[in-house]
């Protein structure tokens, strides 16, 4: 007998588990109603979920040193199967001690367990692919009009395409589930389709412009001296193609000739020279040989040797999108319209930056003292005691607590978090509405966003029903292929509230059809902090295992990979530990087809190595020690 086996007593911890086993049995039957209406397979899930929830709210640190002490389960993995595990747990102690065995326990076991996540995960997400993965892609814009990027992602992985209802417009989603059927025939797989509603975000309002100017930058020596020229485009003040271009009159753009000079004075009343590399109908090419600011009805020009061949002026164009500069210490009036602008001085009185929230309504709610967070946390204030009057409306004052980097800049449509807000929104905006009515015919998954609570489950299940139970004129007429039955919902957990009501809604998900659950890390990071969402993530993973449900593992998986081409150490390990979700999400990017082969190879290796958050061991090539 070892000194552990002489220390730790069977019998005492027999006990102790009895206890707790008694624990989670009452304390489930006290919630019996939450599951009452449950059947098959989704009561065992929501009885199971009662039981974890039950187990988890004892601290079982030493139980489970004790546990670990003998040789017998710690408890650690039981999320899926919670009494049984109790009991097989119970019989082997009482085998130790002697003791008689004690009664049978009613609860899922592990195979069932595995077998039901497993059903669940099939008939929402179809096959996984070559490697046992399943991996989702958010379709970028130019998916609907570019076949063979759609045929590129099936090919290297991609088991379901993800359309972001927040960007582009019906006749593009359409286009691309259009594109996404053909792309799944041609490979002889099903590909399945995400529709994510757009939900009611919080983002600021307008912001008063900027200046019309375009700033051209030379390339510069690492001794900060100019070592060539700028780059310069100039096109017809009728051309349409003048994002970053310069519009002159087009009586000087015709005159134009490759070798020409145009002699400029710009917004600071200095002198520059362009010099014309190339030139076609549509667009003139040269290089100036300073940085310049250049803004409309700057004088120019045309010379020809010393020959002067016209003058003009430059034309109109765009101003630049207005900001608002923000320091810590600053204030800040959150209004309810009226457009944004910075902090200015009246005579003897100082007149804070102003911004507009999108949905009004949230205003009154925000109470003195509650965190108001911008642009994904990065400015993050508290509402003063203070109220201020904006256009006979009463406005949110907010002291400016941190800023990253010190100073920032809030922009139009940036987002906005109230974490210790208690918000009445609806849990379907009128956009959800409309979209739904026009791509439900043709989703096999709905996305719902910024779940709140379990009431919004029930009610886009009503919703689906309803614009289901119609052949639209758009199912006819573009010839989709429509889901046979209503589309499985994926809910976002992205919000502080939500992840307070997860148990709630995940029996709302188990009283209905199928579903998952996207653990959106973003919003969430923001609304709980971030140093708190390492262990967030991991309780919504245990939860989600104890019902049975599917999750998705979402929000910046490699996103250096995707944007840049290489990922940081960090990301790998991230996407090691999503081989724990039943499904990854990655975002769009120039690099995305790289990151689906680099991703699907990492959750290929780690099948190998993790079943959810147990290790498998298989055999390692580090092993041989010859």
């Amino acid at each position: 007998m070892t000194s552990a086996e002489s220390v730790i007593d069977p019998q005492r911890l027999l006990a102790g588990l009895a206890r707790l086993r008694s624990h989670v049995e009452a304390t489930s039957a006290l919630h019996a109603t939450a599951v009452a209406g449950l059947e098959g397979d989704a009561r065992l899930s929501g009885d199971n979920l009662l039981h974890y929830v039950a187990l988890r709210s004892r601290d079982l640190r030493e139980l489970q040193n004790g546990l670990t002490d003998l040789g017998l389960s710690s408890l650690g993995r039981s999320e899926a199967h919670v009494l049984d595990t109790l009991g097989r747990v119970m019989r082997a102690l009482a085998a130790l001690a002697t003791a008689p065995e004690p009664k049978a326990t009613e609860g899922v076991d592990r195979r069932t367990a595995a077998a039901v996540l497993s059903g669940r995960s099939q008939a929402l997400f179809g096959d996984p692919g070559a490697g046992g993965a399943r991996i989702m892609v958010t379709m970028p814009s130019e998916a609907a009009a570019d076949q063979s990027l759609i045929d590129q992602l099936v090919v290297s992985g991609m088991t379901l395409a993800r359309i972001n209802c927040a960007h582009d417009n019906p006749t593009a989603w359409l286009a691309m589930i259009r594109r996404i059927r053909a792309a799944g025939k041609k490979s002889g797989r099903e590909v399945r389709i995400l529709v994510d509603l757009g939900g009611p975000k919080l983002r600021t309002g307008p912001v008063e412009p900027g200046p019309a100017v375009r700033h051209i930058r030379c390339p510069r020596k690492p001794t900060g001296a100019i070592a060539g020229s700028g780059q310069v485009t100039l096109v017809p003040d009728e051309s349409s193609d003048n994002d970053d271009a310069i519009p002159v009159g087009a009586g000087f753009f015709r005159r134009i000739r490759v070798g020409d000079t145009i002699e400029l004075t710009e917004n600071r009343g200095r002198p520059r020279l362009l010099t014309v590399t190339a030139v076609t109908k549509q667009r003139v090419s040269a290089g100036i040989n300073r940085p310049s600011w250049i803004g409309p009805g700057n004088p120019i020009r045309l010379m020809r040797g010393a020959a002067r061949i016209a003058i003009g002026v430059i034309g109109s164009f765009p101003a630049t999108a207005g900001t608002i500069p923000v320091a810590e210490g600053d204030l800040l009036v959150l209004t309810a319209d009226g457009l944004g602008c910075p902090s200015r001085i009246d005579g003897s009185v100082m007149h804070p930056a102003r911004i507009a929230c999108q949905l009004p309504e949230v205003l009154p709610a925000i109470k003195p003292g509650q965190r108001v967070l911008f642009d994904d946390g990065k400015i993050s204030g508290v509402a003063m005691a203070k109220p201020i009057r904006y256009k006979s409306q009463d406005g949110v004052l907010i002291r400016i607590k941190r800023v990253a980097g010190g100073k920032g800049k809030l922009r139009e449509g940036n987002g906005i978090n109230l974490p210790d807000t208690t918000l009445d929104l609806p849990r379907l905006t009128e956009d959800d509405r409309r979209d739904l009515a026009m791509v439900a015919p043709h989703a096999d998954l709905v996305g719902v966003s910024f779940v709140r609570g379990p009431a919004v489950v029930g009610e886009v299940r009503e919703v689906l029903g309803k614009y289901l139970g119609k052949t639209s004129a758009t199912t006819r007429t573009t010839k989709l292929r429509r889901p046979r039955s209503l589309p499985g919902l994926v809910l976002k957990i992205e919000t502080a509230d939500a992840f307070v009501h997860l148990p709630r809604i995940l029996l709302a998900g188990l009283a209905g059809g199928p579903f998952a659950v996207l653990l959106a890390r973003g919003d969430l990071a923001v609304e709980v902090g971030f140093e708190r969402l390492a262990e967030l993530q991991e309780e919504i993973l245990w939860l989600c295992e104890a019902a049975h449900v599917p999750v998705i593992w979402g929000t910046q998986v490699l996103e250096t990979l995707v944007k840049q081409g290489l990922p940081t150490r960090a990301e790998v390990t991230d996407a090691a530990m999503s081989s724990r979700a039943e499904c990854v999400m990655l975002n769009k990017g120039p690099h995305l087809v790289d990151a689906m082969h680099f991703l699907n190879d990492v959750l290929t290796r780690m099948r190998g190595h993790l079943d959810k958050k147990r290790a498998v061991l298989r055999r390692l090539s580090v092993s041989a020690l010859t």
